[in-house]
């Protein structure tokens, strides 16, 4: 590869943009792989998270481990979607 003072500005920038779509991937890749060992839930009434500190509203959808998705499911708090 050239020495960035051997290229134009033009150049300089597509690299930068190159490299930045690049990482922008390579996150988006982690964060799936993260998300892999979980499973999307929806809840069925309203109900205080206390493990997300939080008030889940009817009709909410967001990713819980699968035992967490069981235990919600068991006390009829959340369906899987």
């Amino acid at each position: 590869m050239p020495d960035e003072a051997e290229l134009t500005p033009e150049e300089v920038k597509a690299i930068r943009e190159a490299e930045a779509e690049e990482e922008a991937k390579k996150e988006a890749e982690e964060a799936s792989a993260k998300a892999e060992g979980t499973v999307q839930v929806k809840c069925i009434e309203r109900f205080e998270d206390l493990q997300a500190q939080q008030i889940r509203e009817a009709g909410e959808v967001w990713d819980v481990t699968p035992g967490r998705a069981d235990t919600l499911e068991k006390k009829r708090l959340v369906e899987k979607v």
